[in-house]
């Protein structure tokens, strides 16, 4: 069945998707996104009753092949509570950009969690130090955890201190990370004293405040801030992005929606003060550290380049493999339509 999608789930899409090998997918789509070789990202959305939606997406060459993909989410904080369902779900629909087939069908939200945090590890590989032993993860959800796994693929870590509002969770984290990893992981409540003994900081929580301050910043820090996605939220103040080197993963993105947009709004940062985006230092157009001593914060509002990095990668893993369905969408002219399940 050559013409016919594949839809993954959730375990699918985890199983078919390594952080080593999303920080790699991520990193030849962003050098052929400065070799010209990409469309997008573009993202839009708008609110619902309950909630919102939002739509990204993005086309890139890879491989001889063009592929587009387009994530839809729909965000509904009240889910839980009268729908006993998630907040946000949502599907990646990639297309082949040449005969515009359906390739693939997956669920968004296990691909978002772990492409989140293998953008966050790209730019680790740029801009923390070489040899990072320590971090402090702020937000103990599974994001904090895929934080956690991704950063210690690409440094030499062996302390990390866990913060979130919730005590238990972050203790609860603590435990299952030190098991894990092998190496200790400490639930803290002292945020100042954790980031002070840190090499990288990761913030990824919802907050609508800051919880990242100028105090906060020692020489030699790295700080990944992968929360604020829309202008109601904010995780790095605005006096300690102006102080740092800030790097972002979509200009047009954090100046609209990311901490970068609350320091714009502030007065003490413009969109020329920023050390550049993402793409351009992972192609090598523009340094990351230099220095022992320079403070580099990333601010990560996601793209559609790093979705259609991702599935991409998981379509070609399935196809492999076998796993999820098989369904023919376009089937005027097929007698039967087998499905595999797996």
């Amino acid at each position: 069945m050559n013409d016919a999608t594949i839809v993954l789930g959730a375990r699918d899409v985890a199983r078919h998707l390594t952080t080593r090998e999303c920080i790699e997918a991520i990193a030849r789509t962003l050098r052929a996104h400065e070799g010209g070789r990409s469309r997008g990202p573009v993202s839009s959305g708008f609110a619902l009753p309950n909630g919102s939606f939002h739509a990204k997406l993005a086309a890139i060459e890879d491989d001889g092949r063009v592929f587009v993909a387009v994530k839809a989410n729909v965000n509904l904080p009240g889910n839980p509570d009268r729908h006993g369902r998630p907040t946000i779900q949502g599907a990646v629909i990639l297309l082949d950009g040449d005969d515009g087939r359906p390739l693939a069908i997956m669920d968004s939200i296990a691909l978002t969690s772990l492409r989140t945090a293998a953008v966050a590890a790209l730019a680790a590989e740029h801009l923390a130090l070489p040899d990072a032993r320590s971090i402090t993860i702020v937000g103990c959800g599974e994001q904090g955890a895929a934080q956690l796994r991704a950063m210690a693929d690409v440094r030499p870590l062996r302390a990390a201190f866990v913060v979130d509002v919730d005590s238990r969770k972050a203790a609860a984290l603590a435990e299952r990370m030190s098991d894990e990893l092998g190496w200790r992981v400490e639930a803290s409540t002292n945020l100042a004293a954790a980031v002070a003994v840190s090499d990288i900081c990761v913030t990824c929580t919802t907050s609508e405040s800051p919880v990242v301050f100028a105090g906060h910043l020692h020489p030699g820090l790295f700080v990944a801030a992968v929360g604020a996605d829309n202008p109601a939220k904010q995780e790095i103040d605005a006096s300690a992005l102006a102080l740092s080197r800030v790097v972002v993963d979509s200009l047009a993105g954090c100046a609209a929606g990311g901490d970068l947009h609350h320091a714009i709004a502030a007065n003490v940062m413009t969109e020329q003060d920023i050390h550049g985006e993402l793409s351009a230092i992972v192609a090598g157009r523009v340094p990351g550290r230099t220095s022992q001593d320079q403070v580099f914060v990333l601010d990560s509002t996601g793209t559609a380049l790093q979705d259609v990095a991702a599935a991409v990668l998981v379509y070609r893993r399935a196809g492999d493999t076998g796993a999820g369905l098989r369904a023919l969408m376009d089937d005027r002219h097929a007698a039967t339509v087998p499905i595999e399940v797996r």
